[in-house]
């Protein structure tokens, strides 16, 4: 995206990683750049409070997750982990609609020797596959019209027991950070266009907020999160 612009209104428009026919040696480079702003970010860490705090109860069986549009499966890897130091019995799925994405992913696991599985999969189009405990979601939903978050959240809250959402929060400061950012850790020039863009595509928290109430999801807690992220956490009563 190119120079600034108006963050006052959310602007929802194609990315290049998104686009089909993408060259594989540019998909992959942008995989490799969003791992770099997720470790910037914390991304994982954003999800192990939650995730430690509801399940620890149930530490004498498996635990199953399952990350909406995974990507490089950075996140699920990190979680598996993180799991595994902490004595946590937690099995790590990741899905996304990009069979690149899906092949890179289970070619990271497998260099790190982490057991985790990911599959192609449409969860706008196909909703998400019964089995699984969490549902977690990082820097996805802001690629969807509104309608499209809403039933992406009323499927994962009818699937699993927790829905964890971490995403971008729209501003002009967080603009501007992830024009600078995306320029200083990657020569992608996917990241370059998307990162701005993404910034450009999410959500208030308010405007997250009162999707998650129109989804008929209630007693969620919502919070901001380093650096303009926000993250939003429900449980099953």
């Amino acid at each position: 995206m190119a120079g600034f612009v108006d963050v006052s209104f959310r602007r929802l428009e194609p990315e290049i990683l998104d686009q089909p026919g993408l060259h594989v040696e540019r998909h992959v480079g942008a995989l490799r750049g969003l791992e770099r702003i997720n470790l910037l970010s914390l991304t994982s860490y954003a999800f192990r409070k939650p995730i430690q705090t509801g399940f620890a109860r149930d530490a004498s069986r498996p635990v199953r997750l399952l990350d909406l549009a995974s990507g490089a499966g950075d996140t699920p890897i990190q979680l598996k982990q993180w799991a595994a130091r902490a004595g946590l019995p937690l099995e790590v799925y990741g899905c996304d609609i990009s069979p690149i994405s899906v092949d890179y992913a289970n070619g990271q696991a497998t260099a790190r020797g982490v057991e985790a599985e990911f599959f192609v999969h449409d969860v706008v189009k196909d909703g998400i596959p019964d089995g699984f405990d969490i549902v977690t979601s990082s820097l996805f939903l802001h690629h969807l019209r509104n309608d499209d978050v809403i039933r992406v959240l009323q499927s994962a809250a009818r699937r699993a027991r927790m829905v964890l959402v971490s995403d971008l929060i729209r501003g002009r400061a967080g603009f501007l950070l992830a024009h600078a950012v995306c320029r200083v850790i990657t020569r992608s020039d996917v990241v370059h266009n998307d990162g701005p863009s993404s910034v450009a595509a999410s959500f208030t928290m308010e405007e997250f907020s009162r999707l998650a109430a129109e989804s008929g999801l209630q007693g969620y807690s919502i919070s901001w999160q380093w650096p303009f992220r926000f993250l939003f956490t429900w449980s099953r009563p």
